[in-house]
């Protein structure tokens, strides 16, 4: 009879155990739910530079725009002879410049360099190249709120030098032209200009618009800026709207000025 209690209480005591172990073993090895399945291994995650549950925040990087450049939306023909034919003599009047130091030379529109063997080439328009005139033909083009002047595919843009002169520098070539955006004044007045009677001192009004310039307008260089003045002492300036028309504003006369008094007459 003791015999039996003995063993009752062995089996009791090795059942209790194995409960108390599987117990245990569970708490230990408790898994995660992944999809249809139990992982026995608890999830671990790994995070460079940052930790990817807690605070945290996607780095912000400056947006860039890109301003691509204008291609001309037509096929423009080649302005002169072609590039690479040489010739013995420059053309008379052409005049001298410099890319850096390598020279060109440059006459109405057609650029040479010298040639290594003797005489000049035909050369494409180097970018940044300033002249003195627009070649024969050259046509106003509004890009972006900015004038240009445009011929076989080659753009120019007006520049004043810092002697007051006006000149013009070769910014695209090949039919392309890079572009910022820019916001084109609209003016609708296209009245035609007053006739300037100086005897009875009758002159347009400021701001007005005319299609053309009074005869025997001079070029004059103010502040900068490029102006006609009339023989009865208007100033007028250059715009162009955004149908490419040229029109020109009055923008002063000479007993009023016009922001400055240091007028140089132009060529």
């Amino acid at each position: 009879m003791k015999t039996s209690k003995n063993a009752l209480r062995s089996v009791i005591i090795l059942g209790l155990a194995l409960i108390i172990s599987s117990a245990i073993y569970a708490q230990g090895h408790r898994g995660r739910y992944h999809g249809n399945y139990y992982g026995s291994r608890p999830l671990v995650s790994v995070g460079i530079g940052y930790n990817p549950y807690y605070n945290y925040r996607p780095v912000v990087r400056p947006r860039i725009y890109y301003h691509p450049p204008y291609r001309l939306p037509y096929r423009y023909n080649h302005y002169g002879p072609s590039f690479g034919v040489r010739i013995g003599i420059l053309p008379f009047g052409y005049s001298e410049f410099f890319i850096g130091r390598d020279p060109y030379y440059y006459y109405d529109g057609i650029y040479y360099r010298p040639y290594q063997s003797g005489g000049y080439v035909v050369t494409q328009p180097p970018l940044g190249a300033t002249v003195k005139h627009l070649p024969t033909g050259a046509k106003v083009t509004v890009i972006d709120g900015q004038k240009y002047y445009e011929l076989g595919g080659t753009f120019y843009q007006e520049r004043i030098t810092s002697n007051n002169k006006v000149r013009y520098e070769v910014v695209g070539t090949d039919g392309v032209l890079n572009t910022t955006n820019a916001d084109a004044e609209d003016n609708d007045d296209t009245s035609q200009a007053p006739v300037e009677q100086n005897n009875n001192n009758v002159v347009p009004a400021n701001g007005t618009v005319v299609s053309q310039l009074p005869a025997g307008c001079t070029s004059v260089v103010i502040n900068q800026q490029k102006y006609y003045i009339s023989g009865g002492g208007v100033y007028y300036q250059e715009q162009v709207d955004g149908n490419n028309i040229i029109s020109y504003r009055v923008a002063g006369n000479a007993a009023s000025g016009i922001q400055s008094n240091d007028v140089v007459p132009g060529t």
